[in-house]
């Protein structure tokens, strides 16, 4: 087994496709994408409209879901009273120890087991992409329809390692694109349980079109459904908007021991906190959110910055949450930390 890093990737798109929640709570997701869409319809469309929706998402994310082999899943649905157009789905494979040259015939061979496919070459931001495209007969009988199914296959020999850097882009990124972004698996042994629901149900989804950034992250207690916190990105104009990803360390001393912790906050433009992570171990936190990994959320006025505190209260202090600011005032830092918990 290698220690092959999936790269964080980055998909430009426009509003006609949804990203599927390939972790979190199926349900939940349909009912959110569909109440989205149906705010941007014309005409106020009524609640029978957005349950058609729900259904309709529902099915369609468990079919994206079902093989479990996918990083990311979109579908497209230009209509929410019409039906899902496409599935595309993004599965990352290790290809340790082969050369691009030797890759390439192998996965053909994977992904098309009859005819020869038709093979057109495609320039994208990633690198060169090529799209296999192959017909199929459906049914039986003498007459029958004929479908096809796409490939699309990247090979990207730089990620054959180890990987820490910038992210894969597999569009031309542009103003309007939606950016998703997940935590680094570390590289070594394998993640513990509760490491490894972290990886899954963790996610950055920044969407310019709306106006909005929500971060997910799953909760100590691995049997409950994941935090959600959506807000505003800086293109909206609103005072509560995030601006800048703070990366904080500090030290938490207990009795006589000292552990060294680390915490995402999602920073306004006054540095005040609107949103933050749990606690991680420090060593934990750095390998899995490093720092590059947001600057795609650049391209939304988002910034990000590394700060070092010596301990829990004096990061309060330099970031107070805006709604925990008068139990500060009024019961103290440590305290309104504890309420905070």
């Amino acid at each position: 087994m290698t220690e092959f890093v999936m790269p964080p990737l980055v998909v430009d798109h426009d509003e006609n496709w949804l990203a599927v929640d390939l972790w979190g709570d199926l349900g939940n997701w349909a009912r959110r994408a569909a109440r989205d869409a149906v705010s941007r319809m014309p005409g106020h469309p009524g609640r029978r409209t957005e349950k058609h929706m729900v259904s309709v998402l529902e099915a369609a994310g468990a079919i994206a879901r079902k093989p479990q082999d996918a990083a990311l899943a979109y579908l497209l649905a230009p209509d929410v009273n019409d039906k899902i157009k496409a599935v595309v789905r993004f599965c990352p494979m290790d290809l340790a120890g082969w050369g691009e040259g030797e890759a390439w015939p192998e996965l053909v061979r994977a992904l098309c087991t009859d005819d020869p496919p038709d093979v057109t070459e495609i320039a994208t931001g990633a690198g060169l992409c090529r799209r296999i495209r192959q017909r199929y007969a459906a049914g039986e009988g003498p007459e029958r329809p004929v479908g096809q199914y796409f490939h699309y296959v990247w090979i990207l020999p730089r990620w054959g390692a180890p990987h820490r850097g910038d992210a894969v882009t597999l569009s031309h990124a542009s103003a309007g694109s939606v950016i998703e972004i997940r935590p680094l698996t570390p590289p070594g042994r394998r993640p513990s349980r509760a490491l490894a629901n972290v990886l899954r149900k963790s996610f950055l989804h920044a969407d310019p079109q709306a106006g909005t950034l929500l971060m997910a992250e799953p909760p100590a207690r691995t049997w409950r459904p994941p935090c959600e916190w959506q807000l505003s990105l800086p293109t909206t104009g609103r005072p509560d908007a995030v601006t800048t990803i703070c990366l904080a360390r500090y030290v938490q001393r207990v009795k006589f021991w000292d552990y060294p912790l680390w915490r995402m906050l999602l920073l306004d433009r006054n540095g005040q906190a609107l949103a933050a992570t749990r606690e991680h171990d420090q060593k934990k936190g750095l390998a899995i959110w490093p720092a590059e990994l947001f600057t795609p959320l650049r391209q939304v006025g988002i910034g990000v910055t590394e700060e070092q505190f010596a301990n829990a209260t004096e990061l309060a202090q330099a970031h107070p949450a805006w709604m925990v600011e008068r139990w500060a005032a009024v019961y103290g830092l440590e305290a309104a930390r504890a309420l905070c918990h």
